[in-house]
């Protein structure tokens, strides 16, 4: 992401163990997504949806390591809990399904490796970035990926 695009989140809620809200290209009224993190337990567990057309220029990233990190703040958060589908929560996009979701079968289908698989994902790249080092496999069905991330 080049210092011309500047991303300013927008907070609907904002306590110590939740943040949800928009995200806006330029500090304009283009909305190019939106969020929603939230700590259950000992998990981070988020939401997020960059719009297709923002997707693939760091924006996603940088709306997810800057929630991370400010909920890091106040919780040493250990653990991210991921879940990918095919949902009508993704029905605004070309294949009905996650972008996680799709990327994890890609790669099983290349590797049939669960683990390169997980962190081949867009989310899996981003946790390895922010220093994760071990994942779980929770749930893999043919409508539905669960994992953990952990530190």
């Amino acid at each position: 992401m080049s210092e011309n695009n500047i991303i300013y989140l927008s907070f609907i809620t904002e306590t110590s163990d939740s943040l949800a809200g928009q995200a806006f290209f330029n500090e304009s009224e283009e909305c190019i997504g939106n969020f929603e993190f939230y700590l259950k337990d000992e998990y981070l567990i988020a939401a997020l949806n960059i719009y297709p057309e923002y997707q693939g220029k760091g924006f996603g990233y940088y709306v997810f390591s800057y929630c991370f990190k400010k909920l890091d703040e106040g919780y040493k958060i250990r653990c991210f809990l991921s879940s990918w589908s095919t949902d009508l929560e993704y029905s605004h996009l070309p294949s009905d399904q996650s972008i996680n979701f799709n990327v994890f079968w890609r790669k099983m289908e290349e590797s049939e490796d669960t683990d390169v698989a997980l962190w081949s994902t867009p989310t899996g790249k981003w946790l390895r970035r922010m220093k994760f080092k071990s994942v779980q496999a929770v749930k893999v069905s043919l409508d539905e990926v669960k994992a953990i991330y952990y530190r």
